[in-house]
C-alpha cells in the first residue's frame, strides 16, 4: 500500500512537472515572432542604442533564463530533426555532406523539446579533406602569385 502510494506520488509530481514545461513552451512559442523581429532589427542596426535596446535585452535575457536556446547556423551539419530545407544546392552524390548554406529563419529550442525547426538552405559539401585544399583561399589569407619582373635591368645578365 506505501509502495503504490509513492508510486503515485512520483507520477503525480512528473505529470505536474510536464503540465508546467507545456504551458512554458506555449508562451515562449507565442513570443517567438517578436524574438523574429528583435533579430531583424538588431540586424538593420536599430538596436545599438536607445530604449528598445534595454527591452530587447531584457525580453532575450528573460528567455534564455527560461531555457530557449536559437540553433540553426551557418556552415553546421544539416539535421532534420532540428533542421527544414527549403533550399538545396549541390549534386547530393555519395560523398556530399550537406551543411547550413544560409539560414532563411532561426530555430529554437526549450530544453530538449524543439519549439520551431529552422528554415534552411543546404549545399552539399564535399566530405573528404582534399576538396579543402583545391578550395580557393579565404579573403583574409594572402595569396602567393608569382609576379614578373618589371625593373629596367631584367634583361640584363649577371645583375
Amino acid at each position: 500500500m506505501q509502495a503504490d502510494f509513492a508510486n503515485y506520488r512520483k507520477r503525480a509530481l512528473r505529470d505536474q512537472q510536464a503540465a508546467a514545461d507545456r504551458a512554458k513552451a506555449a508562451v515562449v512559442s507565442q513570443l517567438l515572432h517578436a524574438v523574429d523581429d528583435i533579430e531583424r532589427a538588431r540586424k538593420h542596426g536599430d538596436l545599438d542604442s536607445g530604449p528598445l535596446k534595454a527591452v530587447a535585452d531584457k525580453l532575450m535575457s528573460a528567455l534564455t533564463g527560461l531555457g530557449l536556446k536559437p540553433f540553426g547556423a551557418e556552415g553546421e551539419d544539416f539535421d532534420p530533426v532540428l533542421h527544414e530545407a527549403v533550399q538545396h544546392e549541390g549534386g547530393g552524390g555519395q560523398d556530399a555532406k550537406p551543411v547550413i548554406g544560409t539560414v532563411m529563419r532561426q530555430g529554437y529550442q526549450l530544453g530538449e523539446h524543439v519549439l520551431r525547426n529552422a528554415l534552411v538552405a543546404v549545399v552539399d559539401t564535399v566530405a573528404d579533406d582534399t576538396a579543402e585544399s583545391d578550395a580557393p583561399p579565404a579573403a583574409d589569407e594572402p595569396v602567393e602569385t608569382e609576379q614578373p619582373d618589371t625593373s629596367d635591368n631584367a634583361d640584363v645578365p649577371g645583375e
